[in-house]
């Protein structure tokens, strides 16, 4: 079972460091995406553009979780939108849905022109970075502009199912 820890910040200038949580609870998945356009009646609301449409700004360029002073993974990931390479954002994404038994709701072209997720495997992490306790933070360096990112970690939790009372109990 897990826990969700959900976000959102409006990002400025061209290289950001957008703190997510300190959490003591070992985190499975950090998801997130970008938008550079407010919510209203004529917007789209759950469009993704800002990350990998070269004709709107900002782009974003790089992204790197960081776990306290941790890199994860060691190498940021790189968007380059002027080659519309983005195999490896959606092979995270695609990882992520089957890995909790789900088909991907995207196609790769949906995905990369209107759903771009940043999808991030956290369960790799060693065990005792999280015994006393981790900042998640997320390193975006992009081309200026504002832009308002979203973001929704799930963390582990455990739970007592009680069938006969039909109800679910946190374990702490």
């Amino acid at each position: 079972m897990a826990d969700v820890a959900p976000g959102s910040m409006t990002l400025t200038g061209e290289s950001t460091t957008w703190p997510i949580t300190n959490t003591i609870k070992p985190a499975r998945y950090l998801m997130f995406g970008f938008k550079n356009l407010p919510d209203s009646q004529t917007n789209n609301n759950n469009v993704f553009r800002v990350a990998m449409n070269q004709t709107q700004n900002p782009l974003i360029h790089k992204v790197q979780v960081r776990l306290n002073n941790d890199n994860y993974p060691n190498q940021p990931l790189t968007i380059n939108p002027t080659t519309k390479d983005y195999n490896e954002l959606y092979r995270n994404y695609k990882n992520m849905c089957e890995l909790y038994g789900n088909l991907p709701q995207f196609e790769y072209v949906d995905f990369a022109l209107n759903h771009p997720i940043f999808c991030f495997d956290l369960s790799a992490h060693q065990e005792d970075l999280f015994k006393t306790g981790v900042n998640i933070n997320i390193h975006i360096e992009k081309t200026q502009g504002d832009v308002t990112g979203y973001c929704l970690l799930l963390e582990e939790a455990k739970h007592l199912i009680k069938i006969a009372d039909r109800r679910m109990i946190r374990i702490e």
